[in-house]
């Protein structure tokens, strides 16, 4: 395979990949070919838990351990900020890293609406909050509102991007779309709780 017209290398970080001596190579090309992640070339994902040192470790990483199915797939997605998210279906609860099938944002995933709402007004005092709670949260958690609200591909900075431009670009996009703010606030409460 030639990973220079590869779109994307996922890097599954386990104790077996940080241990393989071809990986090491895989990841450094595509950091070497983007490495401030801004055509999101390298994709760092934790699968199980394993200490990531070195260069590779200051790459920050979509965290999937310990979530179900449903949660590791938004993460995941909303890392790549994947536009088109799949319709909810159906979840084994035997997905890898999980036991007893519960869904780590279930209130979040609940809230999530099929279609978002348009045509909210601007307040910027209200849009100001919202941004400061966004870029408070966790990688995880904006990945899974990037998810939620789904926008297009590079509208939203890579996972490895500053939260707050992050926050901001999201808020641009919505404001952009006219996306209702009481959407996106009912979605980060949800991800708060």
């Amino acid at each position: 395979m030639d990973l220079k017209n590869t779109d994307r290398t996922v890097a599954v970080l386990s104790p077996d990949y940080i241990k393989s001596d071809f990986a090491a190579s895989e990841w450094q090309a595509a950091f070497r070919d983007d490495p401030l992640g801004q055509k999101r070339k390298l994709i760092p994902v934790r699968v199980a838990k394993v200490n990531v040192a070195g260069l590779l470790g200051s790459v920050v990483y979509a965290d999937i351990v310990g979530h179900s199915e449903k949660s590791a797939t938004a993460i995941l997605l909303g890392a790549i900020s994947a536009g088109n998210r799949p319709v909810p279906d159906e979840v084994t609860p035997d997905f890898p890293g999980t036991s007893d099938g519960h869904h780590n944002y279930q209130i979040f995933f609940d809230r999530i609406p099929v279609e978002i709402e348009r045509g909210g007004t601007i307040d910027t005092s209200r849009r100001l909050q919202i941004a400061r709670t966004i870029a408070s949260l966790s990688t995880n958690q904006v990945n899974l509102l990037v998810y939620a609200l789904n926008p297009p591909d590079n509208e939203i900075p890579p996972v490895n991007a500053v939260a707050k431009d992050r926050a901001a670009a999201l808020l641009d996009w919505t404001s952009r779309e006219k996306i209702d703010l009481a959407t996106i606030e009912g979605l980060v409460s949800s991800l708060q709780e």
